[in-house]
């Protein structure tokens, strides 16, 4: 106590930002490796140039010390009822001195980066004053590094300057020109003593929109735990652009011109920049905008925080005092797409400074009266404008160069903007502070270039609306027009190849199941006397014939009829509910069903009046080995469909995919060019009547390998699964990550009693292994590549609706942080990031898929309405905007929406990142809630049903089972029998997912 000359309490902010440093450096102190424990460091440093009298520069910042008291402050928490900021009469002087005189220049670099960074994360003990650390680093005999570090608690970048100034004054031997500065204590008396009350209507106004923090531009998903801990070296980098002198000039011209300021447009350009980023995400905030004769389009709104100085005008003296008085402030504001620039610029400027009457008020009190879900903050990324000017440097005997500060913050994002230079030569320095673990370096970078961008398109177009401001860059316009291309036989059918393929490998096996196979020439011929049939029963280009055959290779000989035969083809998996199959068989309304006479729902088709009456032809009818096997003259055409295959839908009405000869060549040929290794052994998982053995079957078959069919339901025993791959000697297989997962799991433990790491020698034919479907875990990819590691791990993704697949990824040994990507576009397919208007987002920016080229389907069957919502003709302009209005093409383009969210990745990958829509993935399986619901809706007693997929159940490892349990049902009336009887009418794979989870739920 006889040192201590003062004793305040912390003001709201500092009480916040104590308590993040505690909470912080506690984590670091339990072992958490995170460098966040330096948070708050703050950073200033120059370089020192001529003949400096070290002593005397020491002996200045003595004496700045002693006319400061907030330079003299500790903070003291423990044991009392409040923290309480203590100022010392003395403090020692924190000063250190360097000699890196014998260093090279490079190495000197080196070091000092070094330096920084150890400092930063050196952090502060808080009850020990002063909270700042002077280090003087001497590089050659007239050259001096000066760093000054110090806590945030103390001062901000206002008073920095202020401290700055008397340290050179007294250098110079001259005392400050302003008069001893008032104590912060003032400061801490006067804000204690205000009514904040009195603003509550205003914030309540300006925050009646935000009720979801606007999601971050280009965070990424997944958050810290996504970047390994030994590569972060900082929990903080800046990026900078500096505004050149011309075109700072003509933003000042422009800002006078139209009585805006500085400020202004940089907040102005970064509201807009946040709404091009996040207006594709389904987390933003949006509302219907109030119908004008101009627009009754979607407005949005974004809410970042904005930096006031926090010097109150009716406190005399304010503008001297040192001391933490900035405060962060909401700025929420609306961006309505048909507004003028002008207009909307002017009403952000009169929002800023009706902000300023009420900047004192402490962000915890503005947060309590928001609507925001508690535990959400307001916002996650800040604007500084650092409009300070410097007084005139009294007459020193070095020159300094080369000033930075850089500033901690526990914000993930912070945009810090600085003017410098004199008034005819001024440029803007913009720099972003940013979490390393949150963010790519890169895509920092494109954040700035789309930030000078729309500063550039203020000036050059001031009379635009907001929807007309541009999006991309012209690299990414050209990175996104030019998708890959590659030429193929578009102008044949998948079965020429196939016949082809038998001509150059007749004797090589073609489809093996059990222990039956056929060979090519087997295959050829038996397929071409089973399309003679078709087409005497009237199969022609335009006819379908259904297939409904068990696993056999007499399934693969059916499918290639068919194609022969000029048909389109319908899988039907036997083991569908009778429902789904007599509805697939009325909605084609087929030429024929082939069957086997073992399929018990064929052989009863005749029976049930609700059932279109088709013809069957059975498999086993000997008069099929007495037709003629050459092969037959092609009749299709590349636009003819070759095969419909039905996916769910979202009222209870699966839908039938129209695939036609020409998306089918374009998705088979592009495997081709993605995967290296040729096809050898490919083991055929899933029913025909899944989209994903198209690739599987074609691949194979078109390249010379063997298709191996799996027995049905084999997953269930992964023991046989190995055993099959291993007895084949497999070399290629497709399946979902949840089924790879557990083969490798129980291969892993199988191989531990052997004391063995390694799934081999069960998957040691293994080449390539694709996993689709769902989300690829980093967790499985690790796995594989741990016990497989010379086997290639492909994660694909598509719809039915793009002919199976359109982007592929190969999963690198040493994986990048962030989820596994779902690749690029494969060739002759594009893939577009869309927002709700239809436009492209930016890189980094999430939006919604759409995808393009010669594997787009032609729609759904007898569903017009659905087939018009999903595959839209958007044109080629509306997509690219070019500098002088030349963009690539402009005819128009077909697209599908696929529902799914993604964003480019700055290397050019794309990452998924689930649904907009209520469709969800168990196991693989397309699941619509609201089918399901339709479905307990229409039984009696069931007025309204609610169905929810728990991101558990969602990546349940289970495997679906034949068994199911009796649900639980509490509401009377209602018969249990019945909603399982419901339920079972869904299609096969909801069916069997919704009571196999019912079963795991019990």
């Amino acid at each position: 106590m006889e040192n201590v000359a003062d004793i305040y309490p912390l003001t709201p902010l500092q009480s916040g930002m104590l308590f993040h440093t505690l909470t912080t450096q506690g984590k670091a102190d339990q072992g958490d490796n995170s460098p966040s424990k330096g948070v708050y460091v703050n950073q200033f440093t120059c370089v020192l140039t001529g003949e400096l009298h070290l002593q005397r520069f020491q002996q200045a910042w003595q004496t700045t010390i002693k006319r400061h008291p907030v330079l003299r402050t500790a903070v003291l928490w423990e044991g009392l009822d409040e923290p309480l900021q203590v100022v010392r009469q003395t403090v020692p002087l924190p000063w250190q001195t360097l000699d890196w005189r014998g260093q090279q220049a490079e190495e000197q670099t080196t070091h000092l980066s070094d330096f920084l960074q150890r400092d930063r994360t050196q952090g502060f003990d808080l009850a020990q004053a002063p909270l700042l650390r002077l280090t003087l680093i001497q590089l050659t005999d007239e050259t001096f590094q000066f760093v000054l570090s110090n806590h945030h608690l103390l001062y901000d970048g206002w008073s920095l300057l202020l401290v700055w100034q008397d340290v050179l004054s007294h250098y110079a031997g001259s005392a400050p020109t302003r008069p001893s500065p008032r104590p912060f204590r003032d400061y801490v008396g006067w804000h204690s003593q205000q009514n904040f009350a009195a603003s509550e209507s205003f914030w309540r106004e300006q925050l009646q929109s935000a009720t979801v923090p606007t999601p971050l531009p280009t965070a990424r998903s997944t958050g810290r735990s996504t970047v390994p801990q030994t590569t972060v070296t900082s929990p903080y980098q800046q990026q900078s652009q500096q505004l050149k002198a011309a075109f700072t000039r003509q933003l000042s011209d422009f800002a006078r011109q139209h009585r805006l300021t500085l400020n202004t447009l940089v907040q102005g350009a970064w509201a807009l920049l946040l709404s091009h980023y996040s207006d594709g995400n389904p987390q933003a905030e949006r509302h219907t905008a109030a119908p004008t004769e101009h627009s009754t389009e979607t407005m949005q709104s974004v809410t970042y925080g904005s930096v006031v100085s926090g010097r109150p005008t009716n406190l005399s003296g304010v503008e001297s005092m040192v001391g933490l008085f900035i405060n962060t402030l909401p700025v929420c504001v609306q961006i309505d797409p048909s507004q003028p620039l002008l207009p909307w610029l002017q009403a952000r400027q009169k929002q800023l400074l009706a902000l300023r009457e009420h900047e004192a008020t402490p962000l915890s009190e503005i947060q309590k009266w928001s609507d925001m879900p508690q535990g959400s903050p307001l916002f996650e990324n800040i604007v500084a404008f650092e409009n300070l000017t410097a007084a005139a440097t009294p007459s020193l005997d070095f020159e300094i160069t080369n000033e930075q500060y850089l500033e901690q913050s526990n914000y993930p994002l912070a945009l810090l903007v600085f003017p410098a230079g004199q008034e005819n030569d001024k440029t803007l320095d913009l720099r972003l502070l940013y979490d390393v673990a949150r963010f790519e370096s890169g895509a920092i970078a494109q954040l700035l270039t789309h930030l000078k961008q729309l500063l550039t398109t203020f000036v050059k177009h001031p009379h635009t609306t907001l929807s007309n401001l541009p999006r991309l860059t012209q690299s990414e316009q050209q990175q996104l027009a030019h998708q890959p291309r590659s030429a193929y036989p578009q102008h044949r059918c998948i079965h020429q190849l196939i016949e082809e393929q038998a001509a150059r490998s007749p004797d090589a096996l073609a489809v093996t199941y059990a222990e039956k196979s056929l060979t090519y020439t087997e295959l050829n011929r038996q397929a071409n006397q089973l399309a003679t049939v078709l087409r005497s029963r009237g199969v022609v280009p335009g006819k379908r014939v259904a297939l409904c055959l068990n696993r056999s290779v007499e399934m693969i000989v059916g499918i290639l009829a068919v194609l022969k035969a000029g048909g389109t083809y319908v899988p039907l998996d036997p083991n569908y509910p009778e429902t789904r199959l007599d509805y697939c068989l009325n909605d084609t309304a087929p030429q024929l069903l082939i069957t086997q006479r073992d399929v018990s729902w064929a052989t009863t088709l005749s029976t049930r009046q609700e059932t279109a009456k088709v013809p069957c032809l059975f498999l086993d009818n000997e008069s099929l080995g007495l037709q003629p096997t050459t092969n037959l003259n092609n009749t299709a055409q590349p636009q003819n469909l070759a095969y419909i295959i039905y996916t769910s839908g979202s009222t209870g009405m699966p839908k039938g995919v129209m695939v036609s000869h020409r998306n089918l060549m374009q998705s088979t040929t592009a495997r081709f060019a993605v995967y290296a290794q040729p096809v050898e052994r490919f083991l055929l998982l899933s029913s025909i009547a899944f989209d994903s053995s198209i690739a599987g079957i074609f691949w194979t078959l078109c390249q010379g390998g063997e298709l191996v069919i799996s027995p049905r339901r084999i997953e269930q025993d992964l023991q046989q699964l190995a055993g099959l791959i291993a007895r084949r000697n497999i070399t290629h297989t497709l399946c979902v990550p949840t089924l790879y997962g557990l083969l490798l799991d129980s291969l892993l433990l199988d191989s531990l009693s052997l004391a063995s790491n390694s799934a081999r020698p069960q998957l040691a034919s293994l080449k390539t292994v694709i996993v689709a479907g769902e989300a690829c875990s980093r967790s499985l990819a690790q796995q594989h590549h741990d016990q497989l590691p010379t086997t290639e791990l492909y994660n694909e993704y598509g719809p039915t609706e793009a002919a199976v697949w359109c982007t592929a990824y190969r999963i690198p040994a040493v994986l990048p942080p962030g989820p596994i990507s779902i690749g690029t576009a494969i060739p002759n397919a594009q893939v577009y990031l869309l927002n709700p208007s239809l436009q492209p987002v930016p890189l980094g920016a999430i939006g919604e898929l759409y995808i393009g080229g010669d594997g787009i389907t032609q729609g759904y069957l007898n569903q017009p309405e659905k087939t018009k919502e999903a595959f839209l003709e958007i044109s080629a302009s509306s997509l690219f905007s070019f500098e002088n209005n030349t963009p690539p093409q402009q005819q128009s383009r077909r697209l599908y929406r696929t529902g799914d969210l993604g964003r480019y990745r700055n290397d050019g990958t794309l990452e998924w990142l689930g649904r907009c829509d209520r469709q969800v993935k168990i196991r693989g399986y397309r699941i619509e809630l609201g089918e399901i619901e339709e479905a307990l809706r229409s039984q009696p007693g069931i007025r309204e049903a609610v169905v929810i997929a728990p991101s558990s159940i969602q990546s349940s490892t289970h495997p679906p089972t034949d068994a199911c349990a009796q649900p639980n049902i509490s509401a009377p009336n209602i018969s249990t029998d019945a909603l399982i009887a419901a339920l079972e009418a869904l299609p096969a794979e909801q069916a069997d997912q919704l009571l196999t989870t019912v079963e795991e739920a019990h």
